[in-house]
């Protein structure tokens, strides 16, 4: 299944989201932030735990291993705010995206899925 880009997205974006669903995905990005820096820059810290032979394979790629775990976040945190935003209240959701829309005027919305399939940046045709 395909979730949207929720930074993007002119339905699923985290910038509807109310102040408590935001501060839990701010949360986190601030998790992953502090795991990401332990893993991309302070594994040697750990070589005596890890081993220094496995440490030095994880440093040989820690690359690639960073990119997968970067996707992966990336798809858990764009189904949870696509959850959080399906669990909300019709008359909420259209309150928060409203202002939203209204506060980022700038900003480009977009219906990330089809873009994903047709690389067509068009709004959803709720939208229309």
């Amino acid at each position: 299944m395909i979730f949207p880009d929720c930074k993007n997205d002119d339905v699923y974006n985290e910038d509807f989201l109310n102040t408590k669903d935001l501060e839990f995905v701010r949360g986190c990005d601030y998790a992953f932030d502090k795991i990401s820096n332990l893993f991309e820059n302070n594994l040697d810290v750990y070589a005596s735990c890890i081993g220094k032979m496995s440490c030095e394979i994880l440093e040989q790629h820690k690359g690639e291993i960073s990119c997968i775990i970067k996707h992966w976040f990336e798809q858990e945190r764009n189904q949870m705010i696509t959850t959080m935003i399906d669990s909300m209240n019709d008359d909420e959701y259209v309150e928060l995206r409203t202002a939203a829309l209204e506060k980022n005027i700038e900003k480009e919305y977009f219906d990330t899925r089809k873009f994903f399939a047709t690389g067509s940046k068009e709004k959803t045709k709720t939208e229309e």
